[in-house]
């Protein structure tokens, strides 16, 4: 039996017509990917993407090797600095 629920999913079921389910219902997926994240995760994931751009750009624009080596320096700190961020969040959020 095949239908369609009220988050427009199709879910397909084998159980028998008239056969009462053990679930409470489906399980409907979020509507948009950031619906599925609440605003402690947000804002350190917006934060990380901006750092880690700016260093991408210096680093392409870098002129010597030191001037890369300390772009590169950034993104690394930066990408640790947003994946503490977010293991400090889900920590808090639970």
């Amino acid at each position: 039996m095949i239908g369609t629920h009220r988050c427009n999913h199709r879910s397909t079921s084998h159980r028998k017509p008239g056969a009462r389910s053990r679930s409470f219902g489906p399980s409907c997926p979020p509507r948009r990917a950031w619906d599925a994240l609440g605003l402690a995760y947000r804002i350190p994931i917006l934060l990380t993407d901006l750092l880690i751009a700016f260093f991408v750009i210096r680093l392409v624009r870098s002129q010597t090797p030191a001037e890369g080596r300390s772009a590169m320096r950034g993104l690394y700190l930066s990408g640790s600095l947003g994946l503490l961020a977010f293991l400090i969040g889900s920590l808090v959020a639970t």
